[in-house]
Formats: C-alpha cells, sequence, structure tokens
C-alpha cells in the first residue's frame, strides 16, 4: 500500500474543540431564537390517540365473566362409542402401570398422535380436568403433563374425529 505523499510534519494540527462537557446542573442561556420558539410551539401540541388496529377491534374484551376459571368435566365431555372406549382401554393396556404423567412427546412416541392435534382436542375442551379463562388454556407448569384419564380422552377425541 503506498505511503501518503504528506509527510506528518507537513500536515495541518488537529482542529482543537470543547471536550469539556457541561455538568448537570450546569444552565447556560442562550438568546432566543426563532427555531427555538418553533420547539416549544411544536412541544405544546397534543396528540389524538390513535385509532384502534383492526385486531384489536376483533378481539373480545376482558369481561369478569371471562376472567373466571373454568374446569373442564368429564360430564362435559361427548359420549363415545363403546367399540372406541374398547380400543382405546386396550391401547392403554399395553403401557407400563408405572407411567403415570404422559407429555406430548411421550404421546407421540406411544400412540402416534402429534402435539398439535392433542393441543387441537384441548383446546376444542374434549379433555377433562383441563382449566380455561375464558377461551385460553391456562398452563399449568412449563412442561404440560396428562394423567392416564386424560389421555384417553384425547386417544377417543381422535378415533371420534370431533
Amino acid at each position: 500500500m503506498p505511503h501518503s505523499s504528506v509527510s506528518r510534519s507537513k500536515r495541518r494540527p488537529a482542529k482543537q474543540c470543547d471536550v469539556r462537557q457541561p455538568d448537570l446542573f450546569e444552565w447556560r442561556e442562550e438568546p432566543a431564537s426563532p427555531v427555538a420558539d418553533v420547539a416549544v410551539a411544536a412541544a405544546a401540541v397534543v396528540f389524538a390517540p390513535a385509532k384502534p388496529k383492526q385486531r384489536d377491534l376483533q378481539r373480545p374484551q376482558a369481561t369478569a365473566q371471562s376472567a373466571q376459571t373454568q374446569r373442564i368435566e368429564v360430564d362435559q365431555i361427548p359420549i363415545y362409542d363403546p367399540h372406541d372406549v374398547r380400543e382405546v382401554d386396550a391401547a392403554l393396556t399395553g403401557v407400563p402401570a408405572t407411567k403415570v404423567w404422559f407429555t406430548y412427546r411421550d404421546i407421540k412416541s406411544m400412540f402416534g398422535v402429534s402435539r398439535a392435534t392433542v393441543a387441537r382436542k384441548v383446546q376444542a375442551r374434549l379433555v377433562p380436568g383441563i382449566r380455561f379463562e375464558g377461551r385460553r388454556v391456562v398452563e399449568d407448569g412449563p412442561v404440560r403433563r396428562f394423567s392416564r384419564d386424560q389421555v384417553r380422552f384425547v386417544l377417543l377425541a381422535v378415533r371420534r374425529r370431533f
């Protein structure tokens, strides 16, 4: 890379500037200028609130009733065909009795039902013991675990195709 033709001694010295920063409580009186008057006038303008977005208009407003927690009970679940009940119970007998809690991954590996399908059946209120707050499923913890009875109802809902 070629060197600059100007040697160091011939360069102009750096321009000196005021490097001292003002103190927090130091105040300098500036002469009034028309630009300052415009800034003060702009600060006095009151803005109207923004229009609500379309998605906010479609969302139902939270009410006291929707804030209540509701638990799905077995009597709220539809009645299934006895043939489907026998087949699901037979599938569950193949699972060891020591296995009490099931995660989404367990259900996928043992029965082939995806997490999305299980979540849809839970959202459709086809699994007892799930708590809802309005239309939203209340999380039980960092990982959702299903009991054997809940897995039974998930499998019944998958077989029935609600």
